[in-house]
C-alpha cells in the first residue's frame, strides 16, 4: 500500500521548495512504502489532517500484523513439540543401515592403515637400524687379529681378549642372502642372534693388500749323474798305504751351481793298488763334520768292501757305486773313507797335489787336515735343479666397505672401517709360544683348546717354563682337525737335547678323501755336537723316503720353516732363514685318519721354543 502527500505551504511556513518524502516501513515481508509519486499533490490543511489520520491508522493495523505472526510462530513451535516418535520399523531400518555404513568406514581404515608402513617398516627407522648395525660390525672389525671366514654376506674374525681369561674372542655375522631373512651374529661359538630382522642386502666389499712370495719351483733331480768332484792332478804324486794306524780318506768340498737344491752322490773312483795278496778294506762315504778339520763324521752313509787281492799291482781307476743315498743340502760336504780291514795293508792309494786330504793314526777316532794334499780320486752324483718359480700369495684385510637394507620399504645405509692390524685372511691358525699351557690357548676363538696331548689327558705344566716345553715321550696335536688341503705354512723353533734325540714337527698334508701326505721335519743331535734336519714324507703306508738332510746344524734352537703347497704337492724347506729349496712330495698315497699335525720328541728329550701353523685363503 503506498500513501504519499506534498504539502505546500504559505509565507508563515516558508517555502524552501518542494520537497519529497517516503515512508518506508518494513516487516518481515509486509512491505508499506510512501514514494514519491513522480508528480506534484497539493494537499490541504484539511486534506493534510486527514492523511495524518489515515497514517496513524496505518500503524495501527501494522502492530496488529505482527502481533499475529508471532502467534503463528509459537504456534508452529507448539506443533512440532507435538510431533509423532519413529517406528519400529524406522528404527531396524536406521540400524541397519547405521550398521552398513559404520563396516563401511572401518574397512576403509583398516585399507588406510595397512597401506601405511608399520613401526618394523617405518623407512627412518629401518635406515637407523641397518646404521647402528653396520657401525657395530666396523666397530669391531677395526681390531681384528685375523680374518678366518669371509665372503661377499659373512665375515668371522677374532679379536683379543676382551673379558679377562686370556683368550681371543670369535666374533661371526652372516647373511643368508635370502631377502626377508636375518642379518645374524654369532659370539665364541655361542647361539646365534638376529641383528637386523628381514635384511634385503647386505654386501661385504674388502679392501685387500697381497704379498706375494716367490720361491724356487719343485725340484728336478738330474736324469743322470756327473762328475761334482775331480781330484785327477798328475802332480805332487805320492803314496798311502791303507794301515790300522793310517786310514786315508778325503773331504769333498762341494761347490754346486748357486741354484741347486741339493745333491746326492751315486760313484766313486780313485787310484789303487795292491798291497797284499790277502787284505782287505771298506770303502765308506760318510757325512762331513764343521769342525776346524772338516773331519769325517763317525755317521756312514754306505760302504763297500775292497778286496785287496783282486787288485792290480799297478795303479788303476777303481770305481765304487751307492744306490739309494738321501738328497743333501747344497753346501752339505761328503768324506770319502778308507777303512782298513785285514792284513798289513789293505790297499795302496794315489796322492797329489791339492786339499782336503784326511788321515787317521787310531782308527778314525780323530783326523788330520792336508790342506795341500788329496787323494787322486774322482766323485759323481746327481743334482738337484729348480724347477719354474712359484708362488705363495698371503693376503691382509685393509678395510671393508659395508652395504646394508633392511626392510623393503627402508634405504640402503653404507660405511666402511679401516683394520688398525691389518689381519691376515686365513683358513686355519695355530700356535704356541709356551709361555702358558698350550691346551688352554684358543687363538681362532672358536671355545675350544687349539692344542690337546695326544691320547687325551691334561697337560703336564712341569714340562713347560722359561716359555720352552721340554719333552721325552708326550705329544701334542692341533685341534680342531684340518685337512691341510690349502697352502700352509708351518713355522717350527726346536732343538734336540740329548745325543741322537729329535725334536719332530709332523703334518698330515694335503688330505683327500681317506688319504694324505704325512710330511715330518725331525732335528737330531749328532752325538759330536751338530744337528741335522731330515724333510721326510711317508709314500705309502709302509715307505718313508727324505725329501732333504741338511747337516751341520748348530746345537741350538732352530728355525724350520714349511711352506706346503697341496696344489703342486710341494713342500719348500728354510731353515734359519736360508732357503734350501722345494722338493716334490707326489699325490696323497697314506691311508690315516689322523687330521691334525704333532709335535713331539723321538730318542731322548727334545725342546720346543714356538710353533705357529697357518693355512692361508686362497685368493678368488
Amino acid at each position: 500500500m503506498r500513501l504519499q502527500g506534498n504539502h505546500r505551504g504559505g509565507a508563515a511556513e516558508g517555502r524552501p521548495g518542494d520537497r519529497r518524502r517516503a515512508v518506508h516501513l518494513e516487516l518481515g515481508t509486509l512491505n508499506v512504502e510512501l514514494p514519491s509519486l513522480g508528480r506534484q499533490v497539493f494537499l490541504t490543511a484539511k486534506s493534510a489532517k486527514n492523511a495524518k489520520e489515515n497514517i496513524e491508522s496505518l500503524k495501527d493495523k501494522i502492530s496488529s500484523l505482527r502481533s499475529l505472526r508471532s502467534l503463528r510462530l509459537k504456534t508452529r513451535c507448539r506443533s512440532a513439540k507435538r510431533g509423532r516418535a519413529f517406528t519400529l520399523v524406522e528404527l531396524v531400518v536406521s540400524m541397519i543401515t547405521l550398521s552398513i555404513l559404520m563396516v563401511a568406514v572401518s574397512a576403509a581404515i583398516v585399507l588406510a592403515s595397512r597401506a601405511m608402513p608399520g613401526a618394523g617398516e617405518n623407512p627412518s627407522s629401518a635406515a637407523l637400524q641397518a646404521a647402528n648395525a653396520a657401525d657395530r660390525i666396523a666397530a669391531e672389525l677395526e681390531s681384528a687379529v685375523f680374518i678366518i671366514e669371509h665372503s661377499q654376506s659373512t665375515i668371522a674374525f677374532t679379536v683379543a681378549d676382551r673379558n679377562g681369561d686370556g683368550l681371543s674372542e670369535r666374533i661371526r655375522y652372516a647373511w643368508s642372502a635370502a631377502p626377508g631373512d636375518p642379518l645374524t651374529r654369532q659370539y665364541n661359538g655361542g647361539s646365534v642372534t638376529a641383528l637386523v630382522d628381514n635384511v634385503q642386502q647386505f654386501v661385504l666389499v674388502p679392501e685387500i693388500r697381497s704379498v706375494t712370495e716367490a720361491y724356487p719351483g719343485t725340484g728336478v733331480e738330474d736324469a743322470f749323474d756327473s762328475l761334482l768332484v775331480n781330484n785327477d792332478s798328475g802332480s805332487g804324486l805320492s803314496d798311502l798305504d791303507v794301515k790300522s794306524d793310517r786310514w786315508p780318506g778325503q773331504h769333498f768340498a762341494m761347490n754346486l751351481p748357486g741354484a741347486s737344491m741339493g745333491w746326492r752322490p751315486t760313484r766313486i773312483r780313485f787310484m789303487v793298488r795292491k798291497a797284499s795278496s790277502s787284505s782287505s778294506s771298506s770303502v765308506q762315504l760318510q757325512p762331513a763334520g764343521l769342525d776346524p778339520f772338516l773331519k769325517p763324521t763317525p755317521a756312514v752313509l754306505q760302504s763297500q768292501v775292497m778286496d785287496g787281492g783282486t787288485l792290480p799291482t799297478s795303479y788303476e781307476w777303481r770305481e765304487f757305486s751307492f744306490g739309494g743315498l738321501d738328497r743333501v743340502a747344497p753346501a752339505n760336504a761328503t768324506c770319502l773313507v778308507l777303512k782298513h780291514l785285514s792284513g798289513t795293508a789293505s790297499a795302496t792309494v794315489q796322492a797329489n797335489a791339492g786339499s782336503g786330504l784326511l788321515t787317521s793314526s787310531n782308527q778314525g777316532l780323530t783326523w788330520a787336515y792336508n790342506s795341500t794334499k788329496s787323494l787322486r780320486c774322482q766323485l759323481y752324483g746327481k743334482v738337484t735343479q729348480p724347477g719354474p718359480t712359484q708362488y705363495a700369495v698371503t693376503q691382509y684385510l685393509l678395510g671393508l666397505r659395508i652395504a646394508l637394507k633392511a626392510a623393503a620399504v627402508g634405504r640402503e645405509v653404507e660405511t666402511s672401517v679401516q683394520t688398525l692390524n691389518q689381519p691376515p685372511l686365513l683358513v686355519g691358525l695355530w700356535e704356541a709360544d709356551f709361555s702358558t699351557d698350550p691346551t688352554r690357548l684358543d687363538v681362532n676363538g672358536d671355545g675350544a683348546g687349539d692344542w690337546g696331548v695326544h691320547g687325551g689327558g691334561p697337560m703336564d705344566m712341569a714340562t713347560v717354563s722359561g716359555g720352552v716345553w721340554h719333552t721325552s715321550g708326550a705329544a701334542l696335536d692341533t685341534s680342531p682337525v684340518c685337512d691341510f688341503a690349502r697352502l700352509t705354512i708351518a713355522e717350527v723353533r726346536m732343538r734336540g737335547t740329548l745325543a741322537d734325540a729329535s725334536a719332530v714337527f709332523t703334518i698330515n698334508a694335503n688330505r683327500s678323501g681317506s688319504v694324505c701326505v704325512p710330511l715330518t721335519a725331525a732335528l737330531q743331535l749328532r752325538p759330536w755336537g751338530t744337528q741335522t734336519l731330515t724333510v721326510s714324507r711317508k709314500k705309502s703306508d709302509a715307505t718313508t723316503e727324505s725329501l732333504i738332510a741338511v747337516r751341520g746344524l748348530p746345537a741350538g734352537f732352530c728355525d724350520v720353516r714349511l711352506l706346503i703347497d697341496p696344489v703342486l704337492n710341494s713342500v719348500s724347506v728354510t731353515v734359519n732363514g736360508s732357503l734350501i729349496g722345494t722338493y716334490g712330495y707326489g699325490a696323497p698315497a697314506t691311508t690315516t685318519s689322523d687330521r691334525f699335525a704333532t709335535l713331539y720328541a723321538t730318542g731322548g728329550t727334545a725342546e720346543f721354543d714356538s710353533v705357529r701353523i697357518r693355512v692361508l685363503e686362497p685368493q678368488p
